[in-house]
């Protein structure tokens, strides 16, 4: 059997203009029932597709596209789509306070470490944004078609939701790990470029540019907080699954068909 490092380098759909998107498949759940692939696919944002591009998503056959991102993040840099395919907006505000604090961290005048960002992120998925992530599943779940999902890198928001999915198939929380931690492999690739984008965005100094590299990558920490935070406010994720998201068991059987072979 492939190596789940391998079975994450398969999943990799090679776009030109994005960094991180991928099919979600191929993975083993506890009762060895294996993940479809070409169903469920993740990304970062397609503001910058090409033809290429959007004639590859067209070959693969994706059919609805979720756009986590902010209204702001929206209209600095519009999707470009494929024809045909239905554009669902679920907007999950989290950016909203990031850029003025970055500012104050970098000239020293907040004293807060910059991953703590995508910690409290993190939390706030859970605590804030569950009726979104519940809306996204519920609404998959009714359409069957093949999805891709994206915020902007890819990694925080898409993430979460990526997490969740897995974790009602019974995808063992290893390997939902990996696949999550997977993205820093899909970023590191261009790593410069996008530093140099942020800090011309930002208006930032490239010699300020590392201290924001958090910013850009995940850490085990930033969604095991989710996790923790799933713990305290449900008890456990079934009973996040259930209350939480308010996934009937009719859904969530639906769900394991849709997705498992």
């Amino acid at each position: 059997m492939k190596s789940l490092h391998k079975i994450l380098v398969d999943n990799i759909i090679q776009l030109k203009n994005t960094y991180n998107t991928r099919t979600i498949g191929g993975f083993v759940n506890k009762n060895n029932l294996k993940v479809k692939k070409g169903i469920l696919f993740r990304s970062d944002n397609l503001a910058r597709l090409d033809d290429y591009d959007l004639n590859v998503l067209n070959l693969i056959g994706i059919k609805r596209i979720v756009d986590f991102r902010s209204l702001h993040e929206k209209t600095k840099e519009p999707n470009i789509l494929p024809p045909n395919v239905t554009y669902i907006e679920s907007p999950i505000e989290a950016d909203k306070s990031i850029n003025e604090e970055v500012y104050k961290i970098l000239d020293g005048t907040l004293k807060k470490n910059m991953n703590q960002f995508l910690i409290d992120a993190n939390k706030d998925f859970v605590l804030e944004y569950t009726p979104v992530f519940s809306k996204f599943i519920k609404e998959f779940i009714q359409s069957g078609l093949p999805t891709l999902f994206h915020c902007t890198a890819g990694k925080d928001r898409t993430g979460f939701a990526c997490a969740l999915i897995l974790s009602i198939i019974d995808v063992p929380k290893e390997t939902i790990m990996e696949e999550y931690m997977f993205s820093n492999h899909c970023i590191n690739r261009t790593i410069d470029r996008q530093l140099a984008r942020v800090c011309v965005k930002m208006n930032i100094s490239m010699n300020d540019g590392p201290k924001i590299l958090p910013l850009l990558t995940v850490q085990p920490d930033y969604i095991e907080n989710a996790f923790k935070k799933i713990d305290e406010e449900y008890g456990n994720m079934n009973n996040y699954i259930r209350k939480g998201l308010k996934l009937s068991e009719k859904e969530i059987l639906t769900l394991k068909l849709l997705l498992l072979k």
